[in-house]
């Protein structure tokens, strides 16, 4: 069977364990995070801030963005702390430093071991961790001797390390493995649900979280009690839990009580292949046939809770890794279809239709990145407006900033398309909130 590929942005999460998602009360990426953007000019870096001023000569080896008004930068092969006037924090040098921009803290490594610091460069903790991801939400997960557990901001441990494999907690809760099976537990490190589950995904903000095991799909909520057992399939939104029953899908709610008026019924002795997701308080419902070894005939709908058709689209596609996205802006909602040379927009009215001979890079905030073959890369709106035409190398879209290149040369412009200032630069940084 050929393979599809979809991928539908702002909903599924996928989470590894010892996985690195965070929320965050500041989140998305950042240019000029705290006014200050680090650049570089002639293989040194420096700072400018966001009306163009250099406020930091161009005088290091790499450097990194603000965070608290403490950056990190690199001299020759040491790392230090210095702060928004360019005056080191730290007179030693480290052979790592990395800012964590959720605890507002530094980690930094010794003797091959990590260890964590404040904005002033003190030292929080010893080098004991043999691993860390960065600091989710007031938690950060840590290895030492070859087990994970959790330590604060103040680097105590509120979990010691004694898992295999560990998820950050959700909503007070975490997925931990323990010889070989997944289980659940808070951070007084209560056993939740039992080690007896082979895979699964957090606790979501309404409460609810699954887990697999000998796969079927057994839904709890915070407390530990199931509320839906035994499923073919399930998936959880803030609003419903979809769950495959008897190859039949179903809506619950959040206390296992099916929603009347909902029901996809498997089709007996069909050739049609079948699968539902969710998007909010919506479902996805997909219908595929790969009878045919050269082509695959696609439809996908998206329904409300009344089996209301919302959007649809259908396809006949022969590439290996054909691929669609479901994306939302304010509250319009539209699929990218991408398919042989070229991509479709689908949901948005004036600019819907066929972009052939057109490569899509990056939807963000609303604003397409788009190169046109035998032109450059330019971006237009969800209206079709132009903000930049197909004339440039590359362009990269964050939260504060458009940055573009042409010919190897960087620049920072707004959101309307006008240049903050005229100065450019071999390369800059960001920072990544979330």
């Amino acid at each position: 069977m050929k393979k599809i590929l979809i991928s539908i942005v702002l909903v599924f999460i996928s989470l590894s364990l010892v996985g690195c998602f965070r929320l965050q009360k500041k989140q998305g990426k950042y240019v000029f995070n705290e006014n200050y953007v680090a650049v570089q000019k002639d293989n040194k870096w420096g700072y400018y801030d966001i009306s163009g001023k250099k406020v930091i000569d161009f005088i290091y080896d790499d450097a990194y963005p603000f965070v608290d008004g403490v950056a990190v930068v690199r001299e020759t092969d040491k790392y230090y702390l210095i702060n928004t006037k360019g005056n080191k924090i730290i007179d030693d040098g480290y052979d790592f430093l990395e800012m964590d921009p959720e605890a507002k803290a530094v980690w930094y490594k010794e003797n091959d071991l990590y260890g964590l610091l404040n904005t002033k460069g003190k030292k929080i903790t010893n080098p004991i961790y043999e691993k860390y991801n960065r600091f989710y939400i007031d938690l950060a997960i840590v290895k030492v001797d070859g087990k994970y557990g959790f330590i604060n901001r103040n680097g105590r441990f509120i979990i010691k390390p004694f898992y295999d494999e560990v998820q950050n907690f959700s909503f007070g809760l975490a997925l931990v493995k323990k010889n070989g099976y997944i289980g659940v537990i808070n951070k007084q490190e209560d056993t939740v649900i039992d080690f007896k589950y082979n895979d699964g995904v957090p606790l979501n903000s309404s409460g609810v979280l699954y887990l697999i095991k000998n796969n079927k799909y057994y839904v709890f909520n915070k407390s530990g009690k199931i509320i839906l057992s035994n499923l073919e399939y399930c998936d959880v939104s803030n609003y419903y839990i979809l769950a495959k029953v008897n190859k039949n899908f179903y809506l619950y709610d959040f206390n296992g009580v099916k929603i009347e008026g909902f029901v996809i019924e498997d089709e007996q002795n069909s050739s049609v292949n079948k699968r539902a997701s969710l998007y909010k308080n919506y479902i996805i419902y997909e219908k595929y046939n790969d009878n045919n070894q050269d082509k695959i005939d696609l439809d996908v709908e998206v329904l409300d809770r009344q089996m209301k058709l919302q959007m649809d689209f259908s396809t006949t596609f022969s590439d290996d890794n054909f691929e669609y996205k479901l994306l939302t802006h304010n509250h319009m909602m539209f699929f990218v279809i991408f398919q042989n040379q070229g991509f479709t927009l689908k949901g948005l009215g004036l600019i819907d239709g066929d972009y052939h001979d057109h490569i899509f890079h990056d939807y963000y905030n609303g604003l397409f990145v788009v190169s046109k073959k035998g032109s450059g890369t330019g971006v237009f709106d969800v209206y079709g407006n132009i903000i930049f035409p197909y004339e440039h190398d590359q362009i990269s879209i964050y939260q504060d900033t458009i940055v573009v290149c042409d010919n190897n040369k960087y620049s920072f412009y707004n959101y309307n398309g006008e240049k903050l200032f005229d100065d450019q630069f071999d390369n800059y940084r960001f920072v990544n909130f979330g």
